[in-house]
């Protein structure tokens, strides 16, 4: 499998490269009254109006301002497009099978960890978008 690693505080998150279809530099956000305080807004790409969440609220994290170096990921699950705002991207793996543990997680609520991954002295939490997508309002 291969997955996309980025950074949030100290730590380092993934998500298969199947669900990102593209990473963009920080925009101006446009406000979503009324959603969770987690979603930062919405953004116009290329004629599509996007939800993005902050990844570190959504994952009840530190909150830090987004800067000019921090990125949006554009996840696509069977349910929607949306963007998901980290701090820094760090690279692109192939990751062997033997690397990769499954989560057995609590069923309420939801746990967006779904695997971890442990590469020589790192430890990678590899998240689940469609778990991470629930709740984020769908912009047709």
């Amino acid at each position: 499998m291969q997955a996309v690693i980025f950074r949030l505080q100290h730590d380092e998150y993934a998500l298969n490269v199947t669900a990102v279809s593209e990473v963009v530099r920080m925009v101006a956000l446009t406000p979503l009254p009324d959603a969770p305080e987690w979603i930062a807004g919405v953004v116009n790409l290329r004629g599509h109006v996007i939800p993005v969440i902050d990844l570190r609220r959504r994952l009840h994290l530190s909150v830090q301002p987004p800067d000019r170096n921090t990125s949006i990921l554009i996840v696509q699950t069977d349910a929607q497009c949306f963007g998901m705002i980290v701090d820094a991207l760090v690279e692109v793996l192939d990751l062997p099978a033997a690397s990769i543990e499954t989560i057995t997680a609590p069923t309420t609520p939801r746990f967006a960890v779904q695997q971890l991954i442990h590469l020589d002295h790192r430890v990678i939490l590899l998240l689940n978008p469609s778990t991470l997508s629930e709740s984020i309002p769908v912009i047709h």
